[in-house]
């Protein structure tokens, strides 16, 4: 073979070369080895084999007779070790050879050459499959890394805990994974989000105004169209295009100082609602189709992340109007309550004194009229100890001790005694045979019972029947309360309304049975508080089930028999 005047300045690597004729390997092996290349010569399949599993070469020069014989078990190499990924293999074949390499083509065979060997040829082929590989693998790398990059920018997103917060992650994440000098988010009018529109710069990058386009129009239409075709648009635009009228950069307020940009949409859903500049000022900004894909997909991620976090802003700022308005509700009850109470006391003090002759003797209509500002008297204190209840924060639940169900229940039963009699009522109240242990304030439970059975009572009549039960059904729970009487019975209507606050059934308007309508609003209060819940069964005319459950605490003696 004649050598030629080649400079190989640059070349190299390592090499093996597979020939079933030792001269044709040794000949290839010297050209290579002159241009700089560590090459070694097998002359057999197997030998092929067994260098490649000892050493990882740059490149493989295979012999057409070889790579028939030894093509699966090369296959099986080559893909099978990681070492090999992309390894070039360059077919070598006789001269004038049909092209019919039995399909070796399709996966490990990159190239090929035909003999008689030109020294150039060879090593301008071997270079090139080389610098592909190299190439290919620098690109891995980098979309790797990348990748990496971009999920570490979602998973920012995700842990901001406020949308100030996470723009900047954003801005700061993505200037850095794709080497922009300066990133810029621009917000347009929208009401799926705030408006945030910021900038990050890298600390060498020099101080720039925000790009803008001079009619918000043209810059709506521009992230429009970038965001159906999926994909960032470069700028400052070519010169032939902004002569053609075809590019709406030529509205930037100012291109001056930058070398080179990207611009892509921000949206979610079918319309976009902002735009997103990459900037660099004094090197051209890549742009990939690998970089555009993750970019696109991160700024799905962010786009959404600003939607979720517009609405939980939203709720934090209705949840904090509703705690203030809880709040002057709260100082507006205790005001009254405080001004009511005052004055209330000291003209129940009067009347008792009137009644009881203190100011002399009363004459019997003027007795009958004062015992009757009395009862009134009572109906308002009790009215303003109803609206009190309804007001304050009950307990939180981590402060609850251990409350005997059946006891509170007893003892709530036994203060009604009295008015159940008055009214002869059989107000039965059996006592539990264990202990129902639930997790409670003993008072506030005690006042929810009462305030059900005192209900039974009030709307049953002479000659009825009001009975209340404790009982644990499973030892899983739940404890319940169950209250019934033979009283007039509610309208099926009315039911859904009975836990609003001072509704009253509509067999209750008349003067017989008078109340304020808030009793069962605080039963459901004070349940909602303890976990537990309240329902309502009745038929008009034939009574009323009241049923209270409640979640049974572990160390319930109910719960923990077999």
């Amino acid at each position: 073979m004649s050598k030629q005047d080649v400079s190989w300045a640059g070349f190299g690597g390592t090499a093996v070369v597979a020939s079933p004729s030792g001269e044709d390997g040794q000949d290839l092996c010297a050209i290579l080895q002159q241009a700089g290349y560590a090459a070694v010569s097998v002359s057999s399949g197997s030998a092929l084999l067994g260098t490649l599993r000892q050493s990882t070469p740059d490149i493989v020069f295979l012999d057409l007779q070889l790579a028939d014989e030894s093509s699966r078990a090369l296959l099986g190499v080559l893909e099978s070790d990681s070492r090999f990924a992309g390894l070039p293999v360059i077919l070598l074949l006789p001269d004038s050879s049909p092209l019919e390499p039995g399909g070796l083509l399709e996966n490990p065979i990159t190239d090929f050459v035909f003999r008689p060997y030109q020294e150039r040829e060879i090593i301008q082929r071997a270079a090139s499959a080389i610098a592909r590989r190299r190439q290919h693998r620098v690109q891995r790398e980098s979309a790797s890394l990348l990748r990496e990059r971009m999920r570490e920018i979602s998973a920012g997103i995700r842990a901001a805990n406020s949308l100030e917060t996470m723009v900047g992650n954003f801005l700061a994440g993505l200037g850095r994974a794709l080497g922009s000098d300066s990133v810029y988010l621009q917000i347009f009018p929208d009401d799926r989000v705030a408006d945030l529109s910021s900038h990050w710069s890298s600390s060498d990058a020099d101080p720039m105004e925000v790009p803008s386009l001079a009619h918000s129009g043209r810059a709506k239409a521009l992230a429009l169209r970038l965001w159906e075709s999926s994909t960032g648009e470069r700028f400052p635009p070519a010169t032939d295009s902004v002569s053609a009228g075809m590019s709406v950069f030529e509205d930037l307020a100012d291109l001056s100082g930058i070398t080179s940009g990207v611009v892509v949409a921000l949206g979610e859903g079918t319309t976009p609602f902002g735009l997103v500049w990459l900037i660099n000022n004094h090197r051209p900004l890549e742009w990939t189709p690998v970089e555009n894909s993750l970019t696109q997909h991160v700024l799905g991620n962010f786009a959404h992340g600003l939607i979720q976090g517009q609405l939980i802003a939203r709720q934090q700022q209705a949840v904090e109007k509703l705690r203030r308005l809880n709040k002057a509700k709260s100082d507006f009850v205790g005001t009254v309550n405080h001004e009511l109470r005052t004055p209330l006391a000291s003209m129940a003090g009067y009347l008792e004194m009137i009644l009881d002759g203190s100011g002399g003797p009363l004459p019997e209509g003027a007795r009958r009229m004062l015992e009757t500002v009395e009862r009134n008297t009572t109906r308002l204190r009790d009215l303003i100890e109803n609206i009190t209840a309804l007001s304050p924060t009950l307990d939180e639940p981590h402060g609850h001790l251990s409350v005997d169900l059946g006891h509170v229940v007893v003892s709530a039963a036994g203060d009604l005694s009295a008015a159940a009699a008055a009214k002869n009522v059989s107000l039965l109240c059996p006592p539990s045979e264990e202990s129902i242990l639930v997790a409670g304030h003993y008072d506030q439970l005690k006042e929810a019972v009462g305030l059900v059975i005192s209900n039974a009572v009030k709307f049953t009549g002479p000659g009825g029947v009001v009975e209340v039960n404790t009982l644990c059904s499973s030892e899983a729970g739940p404890a319940e309360v169950v209250v019934r009487d033979t009283g007039i019975g509610i309208p099926e209507a009315d039911i859904p309304r009975l836990f609003e606050s001072f509704f009253r059934a509509s067999n209750a308007t008349d003067g017989a049975v008078p109340g304020a309508g808030v009793g069962l609003a605080i039963a459901q209060r004070t349940m909602t508080a303890h976990n537990g819940s309240i329902t309502v069964d009745s038929t008009v005319g034939e009574g009323t089930t009241v049923r209270i459950e409640l979640p049974l605490k572990a160390s319930s003696p109910a719960a923990a028999r077999s």
